[in-house]
């Protein structure tokens, strides 16, 4: 497969938090190429950067190093990120998430709740 079949690619990605004064290293050049109907686990002890890696190809957070490209679009690479009203378009249109913690309106029905 080349680049183009994939409909998630991350090359080299990385993500840093800043803790004071001091970067804190989260992800250290993550690899991940997945095509259309791929099925992935991420499987892992507590703080190992599943939710992160989660939450960086699902454009839910920004990296700090490496290439991203989602559905065709580079998301972050050379230093640079999409627009937030592009992120957003990619997200609604190719992200769908399950959290552990899905916080329900108790006054909407189910379906309201996910509409």
């Amino acid at each position: 497969m080349n680049s183009d079949d994939y409909v998630v690619e991350a090359i080299e990605l990385q993500k840093s938090y800043r803790v004071g004064k001091r970067l804190l290293p989260a992800l250290h050049g993550i690899d991940i190429s997945l095509a259309s109907g791929d099925f992935v686990m991420l499987l892992g002890p507590s703080g190992a950067g599943k939710t992160t890696t989660l939450n960086l190809v699902g454009c839910l957070d920004r990296p700090t190093g490496g290439r991203l490209t989602l559905a065709g679009n580079q998301v972050y690479g050379n230093g640079t990120y999409l627009s937030e009203s592009r992120l957003d378009a990619l997200r609604r249109e190719h992200v769908g998430f399950v959290f552990s913690d899905f916080y329900l309106l108790p006054t909407l029905t189910a379906m309201e709740n996910v509409q």
